[in-house]
C-alpha cells in the first residue's frame, strides 16, 4: 500500500472497524470536508453540534404531519449522520483535536439512538394506529444501549484479570488495522478469491450501529414505511445482545485470546 493510500485511510477511519453503512457515509463526508477545511475559525466541534441539531430536527420531523415532513427528515437525518463522519475527518485533517470534542462525539451518538428509535417508534404509530410500535421503539433503544453495557462490562472483567489488558487490546488493534488496510488494497487474483474478499469486506452487513440506523430509517421515511425499517433496526439489536451476551460469556469462562481483540458493541 502506497504512503498516499495510507494516509487517506487513516484520515477516514480504520477499515477494521468500518460497517456497511460507514462505507456509504465515509467518502461522502470526505468530499465535502475539505471546502470545510479552508474554513479558519470552524472546528470540528461546531460540525458536531450542527450535525446533531439537523440529525435531531430529522427525527422530530418524523413525528410531526406537514407538506413533504418525510423526505425532510430523511435528508435531515442522513446529512445529520454524514456530519458525524466530517466532524472526525476534519479534526485528524486540520489537527483540531480535543478532549472535549471525543466526549461530545461519543455522548451525542447515544442520544442519537435514542431519538431515532422514539421518534420512530412514534412516527409509525401516528401512521398505524398500533401502540406496539411505541414499545417497538423502546425495545431497538434499549437493546442498543445493553449491547454498550455489555461491551463495558467485559472490557472492566477483562481489565480485572489482567491490568495490562488494554494495552495489550491496543497492541492488537494496530496489527488488525494493519492487516485490514492490506486486505482492502488487495486485487483478487480468481474468483474464489473475489468471493473471499468479498465476504470479508461485508461481513458486518447486519451489524446495524449508529449508521446503519440512520440510513434505514431515512429510506423508511423516504418510502413512507417506517414501521419495517423500525422492526429491522429492533430485530438486528435483539438477535446482536443474544448474540454477544453467550458469546462474551463464553469469551470471559474460557479467557478466549480474542478478549485481546478490539471489542464490537
Amino acid at each position: 500500500m502506497s504512503k498516499t493510500q495510507d494516509q487517506s485511510i487513516r484520515v477516514v477511519k480504520s477499515t477494521y472497524f468500518s460497517n456497511w453503512g460507514d462505507r456509504l457515509g465515509y467518502p461522502l463526508a470526505a468530499l465535502i470536508v475539505k471546502p470545510l477545511a479552508k474554513i479558519k475559525f470552524l472546528t470540528p466541534n461546531h460540525v458536531t453540534l450542527v450535525a446533531f441539531s439537523m440529525f435531531a430536527l430529522g427525527c422530530v420531523f418524523l413525528a410531526l404531519d406537514f407538506p413533504y415532513h418525510l423526505p425532510l427528515a430523511a435528508f435531515l437525518i442522513f446529512f445529520g449522520y454524514v456530519g458525524d463522519d466530517i466532524d472526525g475527518q476534519l479534526a485528524r485533517i486540520t489537527k483540531k483535536y480535543s478532549v472535549l470534542g471525543d466526549y461530545l462525539d461519543k455522548v451525542l451518538d447515544i442520544l442519537k439512538i435514542f431519538l431515532i428509535t422514539f421518534f420512530t417508534g412514534l412516527a409509525a404509530y401516528l401512521q398505524t394506529g398500533h401502540v406496539f410500535y411505541l414499545m417497538l421503539g423502546f425495545i431497538a433503544g434499549f437493546m442498543f444501549m445493553y449491547r454498550y453495557y455489555l461491551k463495558l462490562e467485559t472490557m472492566y472483567s477483562a481489565f480485572s484479570r489482567d491490568p495490562k489488558y488494554f494495552e495489550t487490546s491496543a497492541a492488537k488493534r494496530h496489527e488488525l488495522e494493519a492487516d485490514m488496510d492490506q486486505l482492502y488494497a488487495r486485487q483478487a487474483t480468481s474468483l474464489t478469491e473475489a468471493a473471499q474478499l468479498f465476504w470479508i469486506k461485508n461481513r458486518t452487513l447486519l451489524l446495524i450501529d449508529e449508521a446503519e440506523f440512520a440510513i434505514i430509517v431515512a429510506l423508511g421515511a423516504l418510502v413512507g414505511r417506517l414501521d419495517i425499517a423500525l422492526w429491522i433496526i429492533a430485530i438486528a439489536q435483539v438477535f446482536w445482545v443474544v448474540w454477544r451476551l453467550i458469546e462474551r460469556g463464553t469469551q470471559l469462562t474460557t479467557n478466549s485470546e480474542r478478549l485481546k481483540w478490539p471489542l464490537r458493541k
